[in-house]
């Protein structure tokens, strides 16, 4: 063979063979590359089946839903309701308000036609036996005070029962000053002071020396410990329209004898009924 057909076949041969190895060269590479995009894909579709696992465990039940659905529905129905209810209130209210306000003008109303001024005091005071009780302090027409003055006295006869010995009567405004514990009042009072006998027969002393000083009534009544009564000086008299009307002191008194029989509780309930001038 010659050498030049040698060397041409030799040529060939390592053209085909570095060939051959950049050939297989590429198609590795393609493959690496073809893989890579694959476990990409792989990693990708995994993701994808996680997130529709997770959003499947997510999905609300239907009847679950039905059941928010008419739980807001009766929300906003009894919301409604409340609404309705609030508004009917404050129409009983406003009802109750006037029907109050319609009372205590016809109260007014039926005070001032009235031909009788009263006045009232209202206390309850525990004091010792034949201790005085003082209440009232009213304004009176006439511009002297209104007292109320009870006493408490043991029955040696009946040990359960209460002589209550009462004095209403009227002093000078300044008089009052001598009562430390009584305020003044116009026409209710709750105050009241209490008196020893010494101080108590002092003072009715002093009162009856006191020029402008008079006693309505003296008036005394006896009960049983726990037991109401009354002690009243009225006269009546008949108004214009034909009614018939009282003046005068009326004063319910409960008296109740203490466990140890060394106090008196007296709750009173005193008015005085005056007839209005020029009525």
């Amino acid at each position: 063979m010659k050498r030049s057909t040698l060397l041409l076949i030799t040529g060939f041969a390592l053209g085909f063979g570095v060939g051959s190895l950049v050939w297989q060269k590429q198609i590795g590479n393609r493959l690496r590359e073809e893989n890579a995009r694959l476990r990409e894909q792989a990693n990708d579709a995994e993701k994808l089946r996680a997130e529709n696992a997770k959003l499947a465990g997510e999905r609300v039940d239907p009847a679950e839903l039905n059941r928010l659905r008419d739980g807001q529905t009766e929300l906003l129905r009894l919301r409604g309701q409340v609404s309705q209810l609030r508004q009917r209130m404050n129409e009983a209210q406003a009802a109750t308000n006037h029907a109050a306000l319609a009372t205590q003008q016809a109260a007014t109303d039926e005070a001032t036609q009235s031909p009788v001024e009263t006045y009232t005091a209202k206390a309850t005071a525990r004091v010792g036996w034949q201790q005085t009780v003082v209440t009232g302090g009213w304004k009176l027409p006439s511009g002297k005070r209104g007292l109320v003055l009870l006493q408490p006295v043991a029955d040696s006869a009946a040990p359960n029962a209460v002589l209550v010995r009462a004095q209403i009567l009227e002093l000078p405004e300044n008089k009052m000053s001598e009562l430390k514990y009584m305020k003044a009042g116009e026409k209710e009072t709750i105050e009241f002071d209490v008196l020893t006998p010494e101080q108590a027969r002092t003072f009715v002393s002093n009162l009856r020396e006191t020029e402008g000083a008079s006693f309505l009534s003296s008036p005394s009544v006896t009960t049983i410990s726990g037991r109401q009564a009354q002690v009243a000086v009225v006269e009546m008299f008949t108004g214009p329209s034909g009614e018939q009307f009282s003046t005068g002191p009326m004063v319910d008194i409960t008296p109740t004898i203490s466990p140890d029989n060394l106090s008196v509780e007296l709750a009173i309930d005193a008015r005085l009924n005056l007839r209005k001038p020029g009525r």
